[in-house]
């Protein structure tokens, strides 16, 4: 016996796929070009997730995109990155090469690792490099006198 939940699910997969597709597709390309844009302009350190985890951005929610929670989204598609590499890399110092026959696949698998484990690495300093900026920006702000002629106070260099 079907479940009244069964139902509603079949009912609303019915009305996707035949009504609502087309409104739907253009729902979600306004969403992904929203999402590389915030990506290429305000966090470059998600850049890798264009690159290798593309699909995975269509799981975001639109909501993500309204209520700002759009980096925390973010955030948690790097770490999954983060974590397959580790895996990958624990499976690469753990595997031995036994047969020659296996050497092209093995080299084509390393590089492959190489080049994500190098995108990660620039992603990470691009985003350590925003975060100095920014501290730069406001030590500078604090060194600045102020509008009385007189400079902040120590504490506030220091914080």
């Amino acid at each position: 016996m079907l479940s009244k939940r069964d139902i509603l699910k079949a009912a609303i997969d019915h009305l996707k796929n035949n009504y609502l597709k087309p409104y739907l597709a253009t729902i979600e390309q306004t969403k992904q070009q929203r999402i590389e844009t915030y990506i290429k302009n305000a966090a470059p350190q998600y850049r890798p997730l264009l690159k290798y985890k593309a699909a995975s951005l269509q799981e975001i929610p639109l909501k993500a995109l309204q209520d700002g929670s759009i980096d925390l989204e973010l955030y948690k598609l790097s770490a999954k990155i983060e974590l397959e590499l580790k895996q990958k890399g624990q499976k690469f110092l753990s595997r031995q090469l036994t047969d020659i026959k296996d050497l092209p696949r093995y080299k084509a698998e390393y590089n492959q690792y190489i080049e994500q484990e190098n995108d990660l690495g620039k992603a990470k300093l691009a985003q350590y490099i925003a975060h100095r900026k920014i501290v730069l920006t406001l030590l500078s702000n604090s060194l600045e006198r102020g509008d009385d002629g007189k400079y902040s106070l120590e504490e506030s260099v220091h914080g």
